[in-house]
């Protein structure tokens, strides 16, 4: 039995923000510099093997490509994308616009990324369980709440349904040993 598999090509979730720090290397191969802290920098979303919540392979915009850039419509579509100063939102839709593909002057940090607000941490008393704080959980009680936050459905072969539903844009070996793919327009063929 040969079993192929026909699968989207529909582009995962976008998000847009300034580096945190300058560990993360731009995905784009032919690349792979560090970005900076303080850069603005485009994260594709996807789902790692084993992981329940969506992560982020981040690249200079000069490093998203044309290809990647034909299913995006709007800047609308980009995650974050209203936490970014007026200059740097410009640099974005100019990138939408494809004007950027290749332009290394943009690699820099932001101006803008030190002004920028930067989510904040709950400091350590409040989280343990300062008045008006949330009850602190961990170990086992918090890793089940998040398991029953993100648990999802199980399918007639046993697996979990993919998160992406008929958006599915995974080609991943393990992505399909581990997420089901038998409903809808991108279900298991057997020939």
């Amino acid at each position: 039995v040969t079993v192929s598999v026909l699968y989207w090509r529909v582009m995962p979730p976008l998000k847009v923000e300034y580096a945190k720090s300058s560990r993360a290397v731009c995905s784009l191969k032919e690349c792979g510099k560090a970005i900076e802290k303080g850069s603005v920098r485009i994260g594709t979303g996807a789902m790692m093997p084993g992981v329940d919540e969506l992560r982020f392979k981040w690249r200079h915009l000069c490093c998203f490509t044309a290809r990647q850039l034909a299913s995006v419509s709007s800047v609308d579509s980009i995650e974050g994308y209203e936490d970014l100063a007026p200059e740097d939102q410009a640099l974005v839709r100019r990138m939408v616009k494809k004007e950027l593909i290749g332009d290394a002057s943009v690699m820099k940090p932001s101006a803008s990324a030190a002004m920028a607000p930067s989510p904040s941490k709950k400091p350590r008393a409040e989280a343990a369980g300062a008045p008006d704080a949330e009850p602190a959980v961990s170990g086992a009680a918090a890793a089940a709440a998040v398991a029953t936050e993100l648990t999802l459905p199980i399918g007639a072969d046993g697996k979990r349904i993919c998160p992406h539903g008929t958006l599915c844009f995974r080609i991943d070996p393990p992505h399909f040993a581990q997420c089901s793919h038998n409903t809808g327009p991108h279900a298991a063929v057997t020939a």
